[in-house]
């Protein structure tokens, strides 16, 4: 009987869609992780680290071009696309307006990358190379919007499946094109995405019936949910600005190598990162589906992060050097006292996600946008000044230290909102 209970309560809690579809989130984001690491310890065996760190770069500089174009339709879809009655429109608008604006932004960038970084001017001479990343960044672009559509239908294992999609596909590619350095690392990572990308575009069509990727711009669907979207767009491009500016500032401050050291501890450390944020993603649509029970779903979701996390950081605070080693020798003697700090620090970034969802769901943009460009101009501010004086360890050092004092301005202004309203 006993067993028959348990049974039955595991069901029930897998059955809830705040559960089901976070754990479809961190499968996505762990088993994206453990590929992702796979792609990179093989880059690193199979690449010289210069390469590696260019490579680094210029898939960070993607990452930030498509954070720009996505105009905070990523959030936005999340939040709206549920209670939209013309749900085609609302998702090909949004489609369309991000390709417009990734290929406008990513001309602009090749244009001027003497200026943004003199390191990636080698790009400008290959017209392949150009090419190739203004479709990429495309693709990118599309690829994070296209996953926030299955989490708004809450079938977040399509999501799953195009994680696993692409970063499978990309190690046997990253081995097969290991002849042509950072443009083969570059080139396995966005044709992974691309496949990615299809596969999806068949997924939606299951969600929606009739579903046709049309290009079209339906001005009253872009406005109805524009101010919301456009503050976590200006949110979203600074929460992103430390992952995709600091490989920037190393490489021209530092050197490749450091690079590649950094951004393999900010890659395992992204996995608690993930975590956290895979869970207040569901929760953002539970809260957009269930309002009356949003704030039992923010203790819940509270209770389940910390479950999940606390052990988590133990196991890569002892182990760190063990799942370095797996990169080789170097990365584990230069990135390990970077990797320990950066763990400790998703302790402080679970607090900020779940304050930004909880804004999210009450729609207060302001307060998203001021604690999001707060939090990365400490981040980068700080991380600049330190890289300088400690190396390395100052990036680790100025990130945690920057996310604990945006927590406390945070809640230096929650304590200022209630007594203004009293």
């Amino acid at each position: 009987m006993r067993t028959t209970s348990n049974f039955d309560g595991l069901k029930c809690h897998l059955r809830d869609p705040l559960y089901k579809n976070s754990y479809f989130l961190m499968m996505k984001n762990i088993i994206g992780s453990i590929l992702g690491f796979a792609f990179w310890i093989l880059a690193a065996r199979y690449y010289p680290s210069n390469e590696v760190g260019l490579a680094v770069a210029i898939i960070s500089a993607l990452s930030l071009l498509s954070a720009f174009s996505a105009l905070g339709f990523d959030i936005g879809l999340v939040r709206f696309l549920p209670g939209e009655n013309d749900k085609q429109s609302m998702i090909n608008s949004c489609f369309t307006v991000t390709i417009l604006l990734s290929l406008i932004m990513s001309v602009i960038f090749i244009a001027g990358i003497g200026i943004w970084s003199p390191a990636l001017v080698f790009i400008r001479k290959n017209l392949i190379f150009i090419f190739l990343f203004i479709l990429f960044t495309a693709i990118s672009s599309l690829l994070l919007l296209q996953s926030n559509v299955f989490v708004a239908f809450r079938t977040a294992e399509y999501s799953f499946a195009q994680r696993v999609i692409s970063s499978g596909l990309k190690i046997p590619l990253v081995m097969l094109l290991s002849a042509f350095g950072a443009f083969g690392i570059f080139s396995s990572w966005g044709m992974a995405m691309l496949a990615a990308l299809i596969i999806g575009n068949l997924f939606i069509p299951k969600l929606l019936i009739a579903y046709r990727p049309i290009p079209v711009i339906r001005k009253k669907v872009i406005n109805d949910m524009f101010h919301f979207s456009f503050g976590n767009y200006i949110a979203g491009i600074f929460g992103s600005l430390p992952g995709t500016v600091l490989p920037l500032l190393i490489i021209n401050v530092l050197n490749p190598e450091m690079t590649a050291y950094f951004f393999m501890a900010w890659t395992f450390s992204g996995v608690l990162y993930e975590m956290t944020r895979a869970i207040n993603f569901s929760l953002l649509a539970e809260g957009t589906h269930e309002r009356e029970k949003f704030r039992s779903n923010v203790f819940k979701a509270t209770k389940f992060i910390f479950i999940l996390l606390i052990p988590a950081i133990i196991a890569i605070y002892l182990f760190g050097d063990k799942i370095l080693l797996l990169l080789g020798k170097e990365y584990s003697e230069n990135a390990l006292e970077l990797l320990r700090i950066l763990v400790l620090s998703s302790i402080p970034v679970a607090f900020i996600q779940l304050y930004l969802t909880v804004k999210r769901v009450q729609i207060k943009v302001k307060s998203i946008v001021g604690i999001n460009v707060l939090r990365s101009l400490l981040a980068i501010g700080m991380c600049s000044i330190l890289m300088i004086k400690m190396g390395l360890l100052g990036i680790g050092v100025g990130w945690i230290l920057s996310q604990t004092v945006a927590i406390m301005i945070m809640g230096l202004m929650e304590i200022e909102i209630k007594s203004f309203k009293r």
